[in-house]
């Protein structure tokens, strides 16, 4: 495939419709996640992470009054969720479907440093099916 300037930008360099273009995907993201995040099956330890995250807002410390495998990032973020809007599932479920939208977004980005969109969007369907 040919591949000219005008259908790459150069490495490094996201050219403003690009990030059009990601706010879209974190938008779709958002549309297809949301309407799910109440009423699915979580396959990772939720609950792990909810209680962990609930432990934190009570003072607890994490790694001293509760051990898990995971990097500490998802929990303090969790229980800042916690901290703003009390602790429930559907707070933190909208917000593991709104850190996934963010993500699918940096993906379109980094993808558009070396791919066409239709490359780009071909990444992102990969990730939806993670």
């Amino acid at each position: 495939m040919n591949r000219t300037a005008s259908t790459n930008p150069a490495p490094g360099s996201a050219a403003p419709p690009d990030y059009a273009f990601a706010a879209a995907g974190v938008l779709l993201t958002l549309a297809l996640q949301i309407p799910f995040a109440r009423h699915h099956a979580v396959l990772f330890d939720e609950g792990m992470i909810l209680q962990t995250a609930a432990d934190i807002t009570q003072g607890k410390v994490l790694y001293r009054d509760g051990v898990h495998y995971a990097f500490p990032g998802i929990f303090y973020l969790t229980a800042a969720v916690f901290e703003v809007f009390g602790p429930s599932v559907e707070a933190a479920r909208i917000f593991a479907a709104s850190l996934f939208a963010l993500a699918t977004g940096f993906l379109l980005l980094m993808c558009r440093w070396w791919c066409t969109r239709v490359e780009a969007i071909f990444f992102l369907l990969v990730l939806f099916s993670y």
